[in-house]
């Protein structure tokens, strides 16, 4: 089962690089296979109810000024959508693994 979200992610992220734009200078130390576990981790680690979460998108990124670099930014979005999207921003660094977790409300 995981296999299967995971090449669905793959399919996505290329597509979602090719629209942005956002294309990889070299290879990452840590692959998005790799990416996806740690993503969940930090994700269960700062939010407690996840299990109402579903990730709805995963993409390369490399902000301005961010001295960490490029980094697989994953976003989780809560279900069901009401009136306000309730979603978590979870980065995870292509260099060294580390993780940032923002949570956010609209």
């Amino acid at each position: 089962m995981l296999k299967y979200r995971l090449v669905a992610v793959l399919v996505l992220t290329g597509v979602a690089s090719a629209q942005f734009g956002m294309y990889l200078a070299d290879k990452p130390n840590i692959s998005l296979e790799e990416a996806l576990p740690i993503a969940i981790k930090a994700a269960r680690a700062n939010v407690p109810d996840l299990n109402k979460f579903v990730l709805h998108s995963v993409k390369p990124r490399m902000l301005k000024n961010d001295p960490k670099g490029e980094h697989w930014q994953f976003l989780w979005q809560e279900l069901p959508f009401k009136t306000h999207l309730r979603g978590i921003l979870v980065r995870v660094y292509m260099k060294d693994g580390s993780t940032s977790v923002k949570e956010f409300q609209e």
